[in-house]
């Protein structure tokens, strides 16, 4: 496996991959070039596939020393295979997600570029169209941000919704029980790469879900309480602070057309070690597994051109994820 040292940037005041209204920008925009040969390269903080014939995974370390330490120790940020899924897998995905986030997800979601002052009404100036064709939408568990519980009635099946149309209930039944156990299927293939190349995080997030298995997806392992369909969808920066802390979310990549638009998975606040320029972005490319300590580090995603793309988006990304307090059975009943 090859390992790529990484650094954190310096504050300068103004972040990499972001334009002055805070939206994401693909990086390097005014100088990037499209790799069509071997030789072919992105801008030099810009990691589009193995650098090395031979190179199936790859991971990105940060070495640094925690305050409350004087030991230097290695923390991962993102682990890459190149190739995970298999084409029947990739085939499969394509086929169910995005019709669930065409039918299910909101036909926008909008993205606040800055909170609204105390005792000022929130307006539409407040707002980007970042996502104004991107759509997603949650099966399985997640954590409610107000109640500290579990919010199964809202997230938890898929078929129990109508969508407004009780013409199609009996649909979106078999859409939404193919969606689910296709989900569980690989929320444990997924597992198992965590288990058998980071043990350590494996304990971690499957101890929590011994006495809470309703919050889980999958049957095998039990690393996640849900996963997120987004089908060209736009990230904002953020970190995942719901996330367990120890644990690692998950992000498979697929795309219905190679030649279509590019989004990229990037890193504002980390740099490689050896590149004067700031920020990380990487491509994922279609059939790939991220493995991300999405709670600790600031990430998003590029955006796409703007123009609509019906029900075949240029990028679907399933990104499972274990968010912390869901340890409880029956999804946290026992609370009261």
């Amino acid at each position: 496996m090859e390992v790529v040292h990484l650094r954190r940037s310096p504050e300068t005041g103004r972040r990499p991959f972001t334009n002055s209204s805070g939206c994401p920008v693909p990086p390097e925009s005014s100088s990037l070039v499209e790799p069509t040969t071997e030789t072919s390269a992105f801008p030099p903080n810009v990691v589009s596939g193995p650098g090395r014939t031979g190179v199936t995974r790859t991971a990105f370390v940060l070495n640094e020393v925690p305050e409350d330490s004087s030991r230097r120790f290695m923390r991962l940020v993102l682990h890459v295979d190149w190739k995970f899924s298999t084409e029947e897998e990739l085939e499969e995905i394509l086929d169910v997600f995005p019709e669930v986030a065409s039918k299910v997800g909101p036909p926008t979601r909008r993205c606040r570029q800055r909170p609204p002052a105390p005792g000022e009404k929130q307006t539409s100036l407040d707002l980007c169209s970042c996502n104004k064709y991107g759509r997603s939408h949650v099966i399985g568990c997640s954590l409610a941000p107000h109640s500290d519980r579990c919010k199964f009635s809202r997230t938890r099946f898929l078929p129990h919704k109508t969508f407004g149309n009780k013409n199609l209930a009996q649909e979106n039944v078999e859409l939404g029980v193919k969606a689910e156990r296709l989900a569980g299927k690989l929320a444990d293939r997924v597992g198992c790469r965590i288990l058998s190349s980071y043990p350590e995080h494996s304990a971690a997030m499957e101890s929590r879900g011994r006495r809470s298995r309703e919050c889980r997806l999958g049957t095998k392992h039990h690393h996640f309480s849900g996963v997120s369909i987004c089908a060209g969808f736009v990230a904002h920066c953020h970190t995942d602070f719901k996330d367990v802390k120890d644990g690692l979310s998950a992000v498979i990549t697929a795309i219905p057309d190679p030649r279509g638009e590019k989004q990229f998975h990037a890193f504002p606040t980390l740099s490689l070690q050896d590149s004067e320029l700031e920020g990380l972005a990487v491509l994922l490319p279609h059939g790939s597994l991220a493995l991300e300590s999405s709670r600790h580090f600031l990430h998003q995603t590029s955006k796409f051109s703007g123009k609509p793309f019906g029900k075949s988006p240029p990028r679907v990304a399933l990104v499972f994820f274990l968010h912390a307090g869901l340890d409880l059975p029956l999804h946290g009943a026992e609370k009261g």
